[in-house]
């Protein structure tokens, strides 16, 4: 399969695997830095706060989750 930037070079189902697969391991690792990062405003909070951040950080989780999951399968 030819690049778009390069029509003459060809690229394997392997090796677009292989990028797919390493972007999705970095954004995961970032995933974990975020987390990370809302847990710790989540205990900063005041108590009219947390309700909300509690929330957010309890849909990014699982949102998370599923990502790590699904790319198990």
């Amino acid at each position: 399969m030819p690049l778009d930037e390069d029509p003459s070079s060809e690229v394997s189902f392997r090796k677009l695997l292989l990028v797919r697969c390493q972007r999705e391991f970095e954004s995961s690792a970032a995933d974990d830095q975020e987390m990370i990062t809302k847990k710790e405003n989540l205990e900063k909070a005041g108590e009219d706060e947390k309700a909300k951040l509690q929330a957010e950080f309890d849909l990014f989780e699982t949102k998370a989750r599923e990502r790590k999951l699904g790319n198990i399968r």
